[in-house]
This record gives structure tokens, C-alpha cells and sequence, in this order.
């Protein structure tokens, strides 16, 4: 069993600020360094625009390099995940279908 802690992650309204853009006009300085990108989803076979804090994720790609955390993916977009890590240029460990 491994000694090094697991973070599980959703992806819409958590990474994704496209499904939270109310949000993101409520307070446009908080999401840091906002990015577009397109993501096919293999799951819906379409794709999607996502937007997200390029700050943030780059926090947590150096948070992960520092501390050896797990990056789970806790999401339904379980045949994405990939795409998702490409996009976001994160090495994320597993994959578990949110039911």
C-alpha cells in the first residue's frame, strides 16, 4: 500500500469554470491566468470547450511534484481522462467513474 496521500478530482465546476461561469463573472480575478481549450470527450463522442485556471492547475502539477501525491480522477468523464491530462499538461494516476 503506498504512503503517499490520494486527491481525488471532479473536473466540471472544479477545474472546469465553463460550467461555473456565473462564478467566474462574479469575480473574474480570483480564477488566475484563464485559459480555453477543446477537449474531445470519447465518452459523449463530441467535443467540449472547457476553461480553466491555468494558475491553478499549475499549483497543483508543482504541489504534486513536491509532495508525490496520487492525482485520481473521480469523474464521469472516465475515457476523457486522457485528454484531460493532455490539456491541462498534468500526469494524473488513475481513473474512478463517479456513480
Amino acid at each position: 500500500m503506498s504512503k503517499s496521500p490520494i486527491v481525488f478530482w471532479d473536473f466540471d465546476d472544479i477545474l472546469n469554470f465553463s460550467a461555473s461561469k456565473n462564478a467566474y463573472r462574479r469575480n473574474p480575478d480570483t480564477m488566475g491566468y484563464l485559459r480555453t481549450t477543446s477537449i474531445y470527450s470519447d465518452d459523449l463522442d463530441r467535443s467540449f470547450t472547457v476553461m480553466y485556471s491555468a494558475e491553478l492547475v499549475n499549483k497543483l502539477r508543482v504541489l504534486k511534484q513536491e509532495t508525490g501525491f496520487q492525482w485520481w480522477w473521480l469523474t464521469t468523464w472516465t475515457k476523457s481522462t486522457r485528454a484531460l491530462d493532455e490539456a491541462l499538461a498534468v500526469s494524473s494516476d488513475r481513473t474512478i467513474d463517479w456513480d
